[in-house]
């Protein structure tokens, strides 16, 4: 088809107004079309970037997180703070798995004050804790023979819907035994 302005056949009359209105956005309006391409490509590279750097720090945590571990293998507690420490000032956010390790870590320790700690920073961060951290300060509170702090424990597993084990129970009974 060619455009002269006037249409030899009237009965394709909405495929003409589509055609000429193309015309018109092109002839008047391409600087629209292509600020609107470029700004599409320049939001792909920005989401790819995102994707990229979101898989880098990714990677860095779950290293910093095995590092962390192996620190507690190898009974430095001194290393496993100063890591911890390089997490939280690069701005890195811990994952559930690296609070984990960290509050295994330092159970093996005896910090029992300091699991407190990142127990109220998790929750804090709304990152919900799993079975084992809720093991881990089921033990811390048993050790501290802290009674209250069992039992808002296991009202917290109750309300995420965290099954109660026998074990729980036990690990309750002899605090309150220990206590007297």
């Amino acid at each position: 088809i060619h455009f002269t302005g006037e249409w030899v056949n009237q009965s394709l009359s909405l495929t003409k107004m589509k055609f000429v209105r193309l015309i018109w956005r092109t002839k008047y309006f391409p600087t629209f079309f292509i600020k609107r391409f470029k700004q599409d490509i320049y939001v792909k590279k920005e989401m790819q970037n995102e994707k990229v750097m979101n898989q880098n720090i990714y990677k860095t945590l779950n290293d910093m997180t095995k590092m962390l571990k192996k620190h507690f293998q190898n009974q430095n507690i001194v290393k496993a703070q100063e890591l911890w420490n390089t997490i939280q000032k690069t701005g890195l956010q811990p994952t559930q798995y690296t609070y984990e390790v960290m509050m295994q870590g330092l159970f093996q320790f005896r910090k029992y004050d300091e699991i407190q700690k990142l127990y109220e920073e998790m929750n804090s961060k709304k990152i919900i804790p799993d079975e084992i951290i809720f093991n881990i300060m089921l033990e811390t509170y048993a050790k501290l023979e802290n009674i209250v702090g069992l039992i808002n424990i296991m009202r917290e597993m109750k309300t995420l819907n965290e099954k109660i084990k026998p074990h729980v129970y036990q690990i309750a009974l002899e605090a309150v035994k220990k206590k007297g």
